[in-house]
């Protein structure tokens, strides 16, 4: 993997997050694999086929719904023009526009194809030796949305693997991630568990 040059290292300054010394900086395209969705025009729209991701299917509590939306291209068309961007077990995807954008769900397999569309991106990383978890929860936090930000232009957030590939990830060791990763999943199940007690709580409030 390509560590940061030095104007890389100048724009990783700016952010202003520091990292210990065993973590490294790279850039999101020098670690993963993406890929976006190709632009589907409405006259191509059929009633049945292969379905096309919208990113309303891309919930914020990072499940997929995928049932929300119904657009589909022909099978003929897909197979035609469009089957490198048939969605697979394990991809982890991405909503890069509108009010989902910053979004990420894992995708499982609904029975039927489902291909990429606009403003959606598929990633994966490269190598074995990262965590995939840690790349999801990147891409959920803050840090890469204040990214993401500093490249918005007008008021409607709109990004592609373009902006994708000019922002940057701290990697630790792989174990480090292992641990990060486990230590999150505890949090965010904690949180639900308060989340349920406080929903049975106003329930038994209301009687």
């Amino acid at each position: 993997m390509r560590l940061p040059n030095i104007s890389e290292k100048k724009e990783i300054q700016k952010l202003k997050f520091k990292i210990p010394e065993n973590w490294c900086w790279y850039r999101l395209s020098d670690v993963v694999f993406f890929q976006e969705g190709p632009g589907i025009r409405n006259w191509q729209f059929k009633s049945q086929g292969i379905k096309l991701l919208n990113v309303q299917n891309i919930l914020a509590n990072g499940n997929l719904f995928l049932e929300n939306t119904n657009k589909f291209v022909s099978e003929d068309e897909f197979n035609e023009k469009y089957k490198h961007f048939l969605i697979e077990e394990g991809d982890l995807l991405f909503a890069a526009s509108g009010g989902s954008w910053g979004k990420s769900v894992w995708f499982k397999n609904p029975g039927y194809g489902v291909m990429l569309n606009t403003s959606t991106v598929r990633l994966r990383f490269y190598s074995y030796k990262f965590e995939p978890n840690y790349l999801k929860y990147f891409l959920d936090s803050s840090f890469l949305k204040k990214q993401m930000e500093l490249q918005l232009v007008g008021q409607q957030p709109n990004f592609g693997s373009t902006h994708l590939s000019r922002t940057y990830i701290p990697i630790p060791p792989f174990e480090e991630q292992r641990r990060i990763v486990a230590k999150v999943d505890q949090l965010m199940s904690l949180c639900d568990e308060l989340e349920a007690r406080l929903a049975r709580s106003q329930r038994t409030a209301r009687g």
